[in-house]
């Protein structure tokens, strides 16, 4: 039995993926997430110190304009202090059940708002250069998410649904975005550096791939907008490519 037929389909592709990043960002290219520290340990601590006491300001500010959702369970009056100390007991996730919230509006507050504030800010904590990707499953907390400072967002429900809608009237359209999404067919969308031989010519004319949009100094450009669009050096492109330069990017 060979290692490839050992290692099985899954791990295949996952290796597959991670060889395509390190093409794409160059061999001596960064680890994903794994950085050198720019700053000194005593500034560090200083700014993760800092975005604790903001973290703890914001829950507690959030908790004391809706206390009334909360009760307390000992005396039934719910206090400038008891606030306080149910902001900690959330934030350190001990919660002892003498307070909690009752109503829907707050417990929405403590399961939309004080969840992803505590979620985001401990990731920008590790890196405020990392980007926060979010998988939400109800299309109505998307704002909420995005305002809790997600960059991407990935919603299978809303995608879902979108192609459901699509297939009423179309018969090819969920097939050819289902393989243009997928690791096993024989194109794929990706968003990639240009190639060294696409540097310098048209768009259009690039082989073997469809560019679709470029990304040149942040702007994006279609290409069904400027026709005669030159690929240069620095660009990102956003590019169906064909099962041949997807093999030939893995050589």
């Amino acid at each position: 039995m060979t290692g490839s037929k050992r290692e099985g389909p899954g791990f295949g592709r996952v290796r597959r993926t991670l060889r395509r990043i390190r093409l794409q960002r160059g061999g001596a290219a960064t680890p994903i997430l794994i950085r050198k520290a720019s700053t000194t340990p005593e500034a560090a601590l200083a700014m993760r110190g800092l975005l604790v006491l903001v973290l703890v300001l914001t829950v507690f500010s959030v908790f004391l304009l809706d206390r009334a959702g909360l009760r307390d369970n000992i005396d039934g009056n719910v206090s400038v202090i008891d606030v306080i100390y149910f902001t900690m007991i959330t934030i350190t996730t001990v919660g002892y059940g003498d307070i909690v919230p009752v109503s829907d509006h707050a417990r929405l507050i403590d399961a939309f708002f004080v969840t992803p504030v505590l979620i985001v800010l401990t990731i920008r904590a590790l890196s405020k250069d990392v980007r926060t990707i979010a998988n939400v499953s109800e299309p109505e907390n998307i704002k909420l998410v995005k305002a809790g400072g997600a960059d991407i967002i990935v919603s299978p429900p809303r995608f879902g649904g979108v192609l459901m809608a699509d297939a009423v009237e179309s018969h090819t359209t969920v097939d050819f975005v289902s393989e243009l999404i997928s690791y096993r067919g024989s194109y794929q969308l990706v968003e990639r550096e240009p190639r060294a031989e696409e540097i310098g010519r048209d768009a259009r004319d690039v082989e073997g791939a469809l560019i679709v949009e470029v990304r040149r100094g942040g702007r994006r450009i279609g290409c069904w907008h400027e026709k005669n669009l030159r690929i240069e050096a620095g660009d990102r492109v956003l590019a169906i490519d064909s099962e041949a330069v997807l093999k030939a990017s893995l050589a």
